[in-house]
C-alpha cells in the first residue's frame, strides 16, 4: 500500500542554494569564452544553428536544444549564446550538487536540532559544491558549447533525485521519482553517455526493497568492484599486475563494511588483521629488497585468513534463530577472502579477453542474484536491467527491453507482483528518454551540410552511429580488453591522457598540498559510507564508475603500443580529462563533505577542553571551509576565456586565405570544426568547399564530398563502395584519403586545389608522388599549380593578405593577458610559422623589407619563437644594423635573448670587429654552455683569425659542458695531432 509523505521546507536551505548557484553562475559568465572554441565546439555550434548531425552518437537532444538557445538574442554572437547554455546548464548542475550534499549529511549533522550541526552541514555543501563547479575541468567544460554542462546537469538531477527516492521508497511520490530518474537517465544520454555512469550507481539504490540489510548493499557494492577488477585482469598481459592486487581490493571493501558495524564481531576483526598482512607486498614498491619477505608472508596469511573464513561459513548455519541477521553479517564479511582468492585465480589463470569477461560477469551476476534475491525487486530490476543494456550495444538493449516488459506484464498479471506497473512506467519512460534518438534519422535524412557518418543511409549505419563507431565497428567495451596503454601511464601522470595528472590540478593546489585534499575526500567517502551505507555506497559506486570505470572503459592510447595493422603507435591528440569531469565533480562534493566530516570530528574531540580553547580551535577549522577559494585562484586564469578569439581569428585566417570557391584540404579537428562555425553559423566564406582529410578516410564522407560539396570524384556510389587502401610497390600505403585528393585534382579542372599549412607533407600527394614542388605558398595555404617546378612563395599575395587586416586577424591572437593551452599555441604556431614561411621567400625573392613585416608579425604572436628572432636578427645583422638588433628585445621582451646577442655579435663581426664579437659569444657560452649556436660562431671567428691555441681552449672549454658531443671531441683530437705535426715539421726544419 502506497502513502504520501511530507517533507518540511528549509529557508535557510535554500537560500543558500540560490546563493551558491548565483556566485557560480556570475563566475562562469564572466569567464565564459567570447565566442567559438577550438575542438568540438565549433562542430556543435554548427550544428545547432543548422540542426544539423555532428560525431557519434549525435547529442540530439543537446543539438535541439542548442538550436532553441541560438535563436535567443541574449549576445549578439550566436557562439557566446550557445556558450551560456553551458554556463547556466553547469550552475544547475551546482544546485544539484548543492541538494545533493544537504541530503547526504542532514542524517548525521542536521539530525541533532543544533545551531551548530545545521552551520556544518550548510558550511559543508557550500564548499563542496564550489569546489565541485571550480575545479578545472568542469569550470573549463562550463564556459564553452560543450555537452558536457548538460550532462552533468542530468546526473547531479538524478543523484539529488536517487537520495530523494531513498528516502520517499514506498511512497507514490517514490515511485514517481523512479520513473523521473529513468526518463532522465536515457534522456541524457541523448546528450552524451557520461550521464549514464550515475545509473549503475542509482541501480543499488533503486532495485533494493526498503527494508534490505546493510550486508545486501555492500554485496551489490562489491559486484561492482569485482567487475572493474575483470576488466583490469582480462585485459592485462601476462605478469602485468601483481597478484596481490585482488587482496588489497578486497580489504579496502572490507573495511568499509566491518567499519559500517556499531560493534565488530573478533571474528571479523580477526579476518581483518589477516587481510592486512596479507597486503604487505605493497611495501616492497618502496623496498625492492623485502619482496620476497613480504611475499612470503602474506602468502602464509592469506591462505590462513581463507582456511578460517571457510571455518566461519561452514559453522555459521548453527545457531539460534534470533542471531540469523548477526550470522548473515558473519557469512558476508567471511566471504570476502574467498572473494579475493576467486580474483586471484583468475589473475593468475591467464585467463584474457572480452568474451571471459561476459561469462564470468554472468556467473558472478547470478551469485550474487541468489545471496540478495530475497531484498530485490524484481520488476524494477528487470526494468532497468533490460534498458541499461543499451550502454553495450542497441540491438541487445531492444530485444532486451522488449523481453523485460513482456515479463513484466506477465508478472503483474498471472503473479500481482508487486510494483509491476512501476517498473512498465519505468520501461514506457526509458524508451521515451531514449527516442530523442529519432532525431538523427530523420534530420540525417534531410541531408544537412554536416551530417556525420550519414547514419540515414541505412540500420547498420544508424545503429554503428549510435554505438559511437565512427571509424571501425567494434564497439567500446569490447575495445576495453585490447589495452593501448600502459596501466601506469593510463592512471599515472602521462601527457594528454594520464588520469592523476589531471586529478592532481583540479582544485587549484596540486603536489603535497593536493595530497591533503585528497586524504580530505577520503575521510569524506568514509564517514558517508559509515553512517549511511546504502546511499554512501551509491556515491561510492559512482565516484568509482566515473574515475577508474572510465580509465578502462575509454582505454586511452600513451603511444608506447604498436597497432599490429598500421605498424604505428598513437598518442591521444589533446588533452582527455573532459571524459573525467563527473569523478572530478564528485570528488569535489566528497572534499566538502570530509571537510565537514573532519570538524564534526574535531568538534567531538574537545567537547573536554575549555569553552574559550574550544571556540578557539573550532573557528580554526572553519579555514578548511575555504579551499574553494584556492580552487577559484588557483584555476581562473586557466579557465577564463573572457577575451579569448583564437579559434575564431585563426578560421577567419583560413577561409580569407582560400582561393574563390577552392576545394580546401585541412588535417584535423582544429582547422576543420571552428572553419564550419564560420561557414554555418556565421554565414562566412561558404563558397570554400572544406575537404577534410582524416574524415576522408570514411565512406560516407566521400560520398558527402561529391553529394554535398559539388566536387565531382567521378564515383558511383558503388564504386565509392568499393573503396580500399591499397599498397604501392614501394611499399607505402595509398590510402582513402589519397585516392580522394587525387579524384578532386583529375576530375575538377577548374576548382582551385588549396592545401591548408596545418596539412603534412605526406598528405600533399598526387598519384602517389609528393607534390610540394608543385605548390605556390600563398598566406595560409598551399596552392597546386601544375605548371610550377619547385615550391615557391607568392610573396604579393602574401603582402596582400596578411596586410590586410580584413583578411588577416592576429593582434587578438597575440594578447598575453589569457592562457594559451597546447592546442592554442599549437594554432598560433601555425599562423606564425606561414608569416614566417613567407619571409623566407620575400627573402629569397629580394623582398627584405616585407619579409621583416612578416617576421614581426610572426614575433607578434609567439615572440618565444627563437627561429623568427634569429632570422629577423639576421637580416639586421646582414646590414650592421645594431640598434635594430637590440630594439628586438625592446619591443618583444620575451623573445630569445641568446638569439638577439648571437646576431649582434654576427654584425660586429661583419663590421670587422672581431673583439667585440667574442666578447658577447663568450659571455653567451658562460651563460649557456651548452648551446651549440654560440659554439659554432666563435669558431668562425677563431677560425678567421688562425688562433688554433683558442680554438683548443674553446672546444676543452665545451667539452667539459658537453662530454657526450663526440663530433667535438673528434674536432679537438684532429687540432691536437695537427699541432703536434707542425711542431714535428718546425723542429725537423729546425
Amino acid at each position: 500500500m502506497l502513502h504520501t509523505s511530507t517533507h518540511k521546507f528549509d529557508r535557510t536551505n535554500a537560500i543558500i542554494a540560490v546563493a551558491v548557484t548565483t556566485a557560480t553562475l556570475v563566475v562562469y559568465t564572466l569567464t565564459k569564452a567570447a565566442t567559438v572554441s577550438l575542438w568540438d565546439c565549433g562542430e556543435f555550434i554548427a550544428c545547432s544553428v543548422i540542426l544539423g548531425i555532428p560525431h557519434p552518437p549525435g547529442t540530439p537532444f543537446y543539438i535541439m536544444v542548442g538550436r532553441i538557445f541560438s535563436l535567443i538574442p541574449i549576445f549578439a554572437d550566436v557562439s557566446a549564446r550557445l556558450n551560456f547554455l553551458s554556463v547556466l546548464c553547469s550552475s544547475l548542475a551546482a544546485l544539484f550538487g548543492y541538494l545533493s550534499i544537504v541530503r547526504l549529511l542532514r542524517p548525521w549533522l542536521g539530525s541533532d536540532g543544533t545551531s551548530y550541526g545545521k552551520a556544518l552541514m550548510y558550511l559543508a555543501a557550500a564548499s563542496g559544491t564550489l569546489l565541485l563547479a571550480f575545479g578545472r575541468t568542469a569550470w573549463t567544460n562550463a564556459i564553452e558549447t560543450e555537452v558536457y554542462g548538460m550532462s552533468m546537469l542530468f546526473m547531479f538531477a538524478i543523484v539529488w533525485l536517487t537520495l530523494i527516492y531513498y528516502e520517499k521508497r514506498g511512497t507514490l511520490a517514490g515511485e514517481r521519482i523512479l520513473v523521473a530518474i529513468v526518463y532522465l537517465a536515457f534522456l541524457g544520454i541523448s546528450v552524451h553517455m557520461t550521464t549514464f555512469l550515475i545509473f549503475p550507481a542509482a541501480l543499488i539504490v533503486l532495485v533494493f526493497k526498503k527494508d534490505t540489510p546493510v550486508n545486501h548493499w555492500f554485496i551489490l557494492a562489491a559486484w561492482f568492484v569485482v567487475e572493474l577488477f575483470l576488466v583490469f585482469a582480462l585485459s592485462s598481459r601476462p605478469g602485468e599486475l601483481p597478484w596481490y592486487l585482488p587482496i588489497v581490493i578486497v580489504m579496502v571493501i572490507y573495511l568499509f563494511y566491518v567499519l559500517s558495524f556499531e560493534v565488530i564481531p573478533r571474528s571479523l576483526l580477526y579476518i581483518g588483521v589477516g587481510l592486512l598482512i596479507s597486503c604487505l607486498p605493497l611495501v616492497a614498491l618502496r623496498r625492492p629488497d623485502l619482496a620476497g619477505a613480504t611475499g612470503a608472508i602474506a602468502t602464509v596469511s592469506f591462505i590462513l585468513v581463507l582456511l578460517y573464513s571457510l571455518y566461519i561459513l561452514a559453522g555459521s548455519r548453527k545457531g539460534p534463530s534470533a542471531k540469523r541477521q548477526d550470522r548473515r553479517r558473519l557469512m558476508v564479511g567471511a566471504a570476502f577472502p574467498l572473494a579475493g582468492a576467486v580474483m586471484v585465480v583468475i589473475l593468475l589463470a591467464g585467463i584474457k579477453g572480452y568474451g571471459a569477461f561476459l561469462f564470468i560477469t554472468l556467473t558472478l551476476a547470478f551469485v550474487v542474484a541468489v545471496l540478495v534475491w530475497k531484498s530485490i525487486e524484481l520488476p524494477i530490476l528487470l526494468a532497468v536491467g533490460a534498458t541499461s543494456l543499451v550502454i553495450v550495444g542497441l540491438r541487445l538493449a531492444l530485444w532486451g527491453t522488449i523481453v523485460a516488459a513482456v515479463a513484466i506484464l506477465l508478472l503483474g498479471l498471472l503473479v500481482n507482483m508487486p510494483r509491476w506497473r512501476t517498473a512498465l512506467a519505468a520501461v514506457l519512460f526509458a524508451v521515451l528518454g531514449f527516442s530523442t534518438h529519432l532525431f538523427v534519422p530523420i534530420r540525417s535524412a534531410q541531408h544537412p551540410f554536416i551530417n556525420e557518418n550519414n547514419p540515414s543511409q541505412n540500420t547498420t549505419a544508424l545503429v554503428n552511429f549510435l554505438e559511437r563507431k565512427q571509424y571501425g565497428s567494434q564497439g567500446m567495451v569490447e575495445r576495453m580488453f585490447k589495452r593501448r596503454a600502459e596501466w601506469s601511464n593510463q592512471f599515472g601522470m602521462h601527457r594528454r591522457m594520464g588520469f592523476w595528472q589531471f586529478f592532481d590540478e583540479q582544485f587549484g593546489l596540486s603536489g603535497p598540498k593536493f595530497f591533503l585534499i585528497f586524504v580530505i575526500g577520503l575521510f569524506g567517502m568514509w564517514e558517508i559510507v559509515r553512517r549511511g551505507p546504502p546511499t554512501g555506497l551509491f556515491v561510492l559506486i559512482l565516484l568509482l564508475v566515473s574515475t577508474v570505470g572510465l580509465v578502462l572503459y575509454m582505454n586511452f592510447a600513451d603511444g608506447t603500443r604498436i597497432n599490429p595493422t598500421t605498424g604505428r603507435d598513437y598518442l591521444e591528440v589533446r588533452d582527455r580529462d573532459y571524459f573525467f569531469t563527473a569523478g572530478f565533480m564528485v570528488y569535489g562534493l566528497a572534499i566538502g563533505i570530509g571537510a565537514g566530516a573532519l570538524v564534526q570530528f574535531i568538534r567531538d574531540s574537545v567537547r573536554k577542553f575549555s569553552p574559550g580553547i574550544k571556540r578557539l580551535i573550532l573557528a580554526a577549522c572553519l579555514v578548511l571551509f575555504g579551499l574553494p577559494v584556492y580552487a577559484a585562484a588557483g584555476n581562473w586564469y586557466y579557465c577564463d576565456r573572457s577575451n579569448n578569439y583564437v579559434a575564431y581569428d585563426y578560421a577567419w585566417n583560413l577561409l580569407h586565405s582560400a582561393d574563390p570557391n577552392a576545394a580546401f584540404f585541412t588535417g584535423g579537428d582544429n582547422d576543420t570544426f571552428p572553419l564550419w562555425c564560420l561557414q554555418e553559423a556565421y554565414g562566412i566564406r561558404k563558397d570554400v568547399r572544406n575537404v577534410n582529410l582524416s574524415l576522408a578516410n570514411t565512406k560516407w564522407y566521400i560520398k558527402q564530398v561529391q553529394d554535398y560539396m559539388g566536387l565531382n570524384l567521378g564515383w558511383t556510389e558503388e564504386e565509392i563502395d568499393s573503396l580500399m587502401p591499397y599498397r604501392l610497390p614501394d611499399g607505402r600505403v595509398f590510402r582513402l584519403q589519397d585516392q580522394v585528393v587525387d579524384a578532386i585534382i583529375k576530375n575538377n579542372p577548374d576548382v582551385p586545389i588549396n592545401f591548408s599549412i596545418t596539412t603534412t607533407s605526406s598528405s600533399r600527394k598526387f598519384e602517389g608522388r609528393p607534390i610540394d614542388n608543385k605548390l605556390v605558398v600563398s598566406g595560409m595555404k598551399h596552392r597546386y599549380d601544375p605548371e610550377a617546378t619547385e615550391l615557391r612563395v607568392a610573396v604579393d599575395e602574401a603582402q596582400s593578405y596578411f596586410g590586410d587586416t580584413a583578411q588577416f586577424r592576429y593582434a587578438r591572437m597575440a594578447d598575453p593577458t589569457f592562457y594559451k593551452n597546447e592546442a592554442t599555441l599549437r594554432v598560433i604556431a601555425n599562423v606564425a610559422n606561414s608569416l614566417s614561411m613567407s619571409a623566407e621567400g620575400a627573402i629569397s625573392s629580394g623582398y627584405v623589407d616585407e619579409a621583416k613585416t612578416f617576421l614581426k608579425q610572426a614575433l607578434h604572436l609567439r615572440p618565444e619563437s627563437g627561429s623568427a628572432v634569429a632570422r629577423l636578427a639576421s637580416i639586421y645583422a646582414g646590414y650592421g644594423q645594431l640598434d635594430s638588433i637590440r630594439a628586438i628585445e625592446t619591443t618583444f621582451p620575451q623573445a630569445d635573448r641568446r638569439e638577439i646577442n648571437l646576431a649582434l655579435a654576427k654584425a660586429y663581426r661583419g663590421l670587422d670587429d672581431e673583439a667585440r664579437a667574442r666578447e658577447i659569444l663568450n659571455d653567451l657560452l658562460t651563460a649557456s654552455p651548452t648551446w651549440r649556436p654560440a659554439l659554432d660562431e666563435m669558431m668562425r671567428s677563431l677560425v678567421k683569425a688562425r688562433d688554433v691555441d683558442g680554438m683548443v681552449a674553446l672546444l676543452n672549454r665545451w667539452l667539459q659542458f658537453n662530454p657526450g658531443d663526440h663530433q667535438m671531441r673528434q674536432a679537438l683530437n684532429d687540432l691536437i695531432r695537427q699541432l703536434e705535426q707542425l711542431s714535428d715539421t718546425n723542429r725537423s726544419a729546425g
